[in-house]
């Protein structure tokens, strides 16, 4: 399986510094407002899920704003974890009480066994180290837990999977020039992020492997990957 991003990753990085300003906007835009239902539909299907929540790679802090409008305070502990202070400093910090912590997947600054839930809304492909961060994320999940990943996709059916990497590789960037000229040049990272990927059911199986059984949901014939980990030991 693919270990991530490697020496691309600080490269990455960089261009994701650069789009916080409009992040979230141009990740509805690009997704043609889809990616707003199939966040819904993950936080639906965790909406049995109480305690510690981890929103791992959280940027501007979306998923956490939605699961806390759903969820409320009440049954609820928070933490939203991203590499750069630039994206948890746009995080909404008046309509919910969420701790926010700088740091990586790799190395994720907590101790074994605290989360109830780890959330990765469209960021593990950007891990420098796959592998790692999914044994990071077992070692921090208590047992019982779940994991709950939301990203692109790659499609096994090959026609599939070119035209996603034609979409990412050229339309992608040519609408961001559209809308966002001086940061178009950003988003001509996406393709080599998706190129890294591992296909859709190599990626469940090293889940299952490392953190649990899986049960796995693709949208658009697997352009879109929904995947849910349960930690048994």
């Amino acid at each position: 399986m693919s270990t991530g991003l490697g020496d691309m990753w600080e490269q990455v990085l960089k261009a994701l510094r650069d789009v916080q300003p409009r992040y979230e906007w141009f990740n509805n835009f690009m997704s043609l407002g889809l990616v707003g239902r199939y966040r819904a539909e993950v936080i639906a299907r965790l909406s049995g899920v109480d305690g510690v929540i981890l929103d791992a790679g959280s940027g501007p802090g979306t998923m956490s704003r939605l699961l806390m409008r759903h969820r409320g305070s009440a049954r609820t502990i928070l933490v939203m974890l991203d590499p750069l202070r630039e994206m948890l400093r746009a995080a909404p910090s008046g309509d919910f009480g969420v701790e926010r912590v700088q740091g990586v997947f790799e190395k994720l600054p907590f101790r074994d066994r605290v989360f109830n839930c780890i959330i990765t809304a469209f960021s593990l492909r950007d891990a420098r180290d796959m592998e790692l961060a999914i044994s990071e994320f077992h070692r921090v999940l208590r047992v019982g837990g779940i994991y709950a990943l939301l990203d692109i996709g790659k499609p096994r059916f090959p026609p599939l999977k070119a035209a996603t990497a034609i979409y990412f590789g050229g339309i992608v960037p040519l609408m961001a020039a559209l809308v966002w000229r001086s940061r178009w040049r950003s988003y001509t990272l996406i393709l080599p992020t998706y190129l890294r990927l591992p296909r859709n059911d190599e990626l469940a199986k090293r889940i299952a492997e490392l953190i649990g059984p899986v049960a796995v949901k693709e949208h658009i014939g697997g352009v879109v990957l929904s995947l849910y980990a349960i930690k048994l030991r």
